[in-house]
């Protein structure tokens, strides 16, 4: 059965936004669960807009189809046919969350963007408009746009209904964002909440590593041998940077972390570490 008549699938998305989504801060992933229900539920919900036509129903399963095949310009067309002949219809918040998905993998970003926000503002289904502004969200996220990213997630975890949505990971999210805008206690609370509300999470333990940071820091190397960290550590000191030796044990081996610096923000680590880049540093900014 179909979009218009029943459950059509059940479709896995990442938190990265599909296979074509970036994430230039770490690799976990959410699982999404989008399910098209049929006509008589969105009327019991109370809504009086109309489902997809069957011709739209069979363009929006070719559409999943062809991007599940990453034809990508193929499916970008057939949901774009949809969203034209079925302007009433409820279920358009699924639509653009796909059509948005397809986008991304034609880099295509900011129209991504634009269908993400108008399926989160879209009358319809509950679920489909919170994927949608998941999305965006994670788009502002991975953009650097921390404070907007910030917005959205926090309005997220405001709705009353949140039934298959990966909450522990829009909660890890969220503190990193409020970390690098220097927010350190409001992501504590954050990080918190992750984990005592979700222990099973495979994010618990990164949301751990991050709770009671205070600041972020540029870590230039990290040496097994202590003396090489020493002699690291003497040159970043001779060029005034302002230097620390740290030791951490790390998959069985003990490593000591040479790291430049404490800032209260990610853009202020950020422009030290374009600095010792430009110095022939391989360096990583870390909380």
């Amino acid at each position: 059965m179909g979009v218009h008549g029943g459950p059509v699938f059940r479709q896995g998305i990442s938190v990265r936004l599909g296979r074509c989504g970036g994430d230039a801060l770490n690799r976990t992933t959410i699982r999404f669960v989008v399910i098209a229900l049929a006509g008589s539920l969105a009327v019991a919900a109370g809504c009086t807009q109309q489902p997809l036509s069957p011709e739209g129903e069979r363009l929006f399963r070719a559409g999943h189809q062809d991007y599940e095949a990453a034809r990508y310009a193929q499916a970008d067309q057939s949901f774009t046919q949809v969203i034209d002949r079925n302007q009433q219809s409820w279920a358009l918040s699924e639509v653009y969350y796909f059509r948005g998905l397809t986008r991304l993998c034609l880099n295509r970003r900011d129209d991504a963007k634009s269908d993400f926000a108008r399926g989160a503002s879209r009358k319809g289904r509950h679920i489909a408009q919170v994927y949608c502004a998941v999305a965006l969200a994670n788009i502002e996220h991975e953009d650097g746009n921390d404070a907007r990213a910030v917005h959205l997630y926090e309005q997220i975890l405001r709705q009353s209904s949140l039934d298959d949505v990966p909450v522990d990971a829009v909660l890890y999210r969220l503190g990193v964002s409020q970390q690098r805008l220097g927010r350190w206690n409001d992501a504590d609370e954050t990080f918190a909440r992750l984990i005592h509300k979700h222990p099973d999470s495979t994010l618990r333990d990164a949301a751990q590593r991050r709770f009671q940071a205070a600041f972020f820091t540029v870590q230039v190397g990290a040496f097994v041998d202590r003396r090489s960290a020493d002699a690291a550590a003497a040159k970043l000191t001779q060029a005034k940077w302002p230097v620390r030796i740290t030791v951490a044990a790390e998959k069985g081996k003990t490593l000591h972390k040479v790291s430049v610096g404490r800032y209260q923000t990610y853009a202020q680590a950020a422009a030290a570490a374009a600095t010792l880049r430009q110095q022939g540093h391989s360096v990583m900014i870390v909380p």
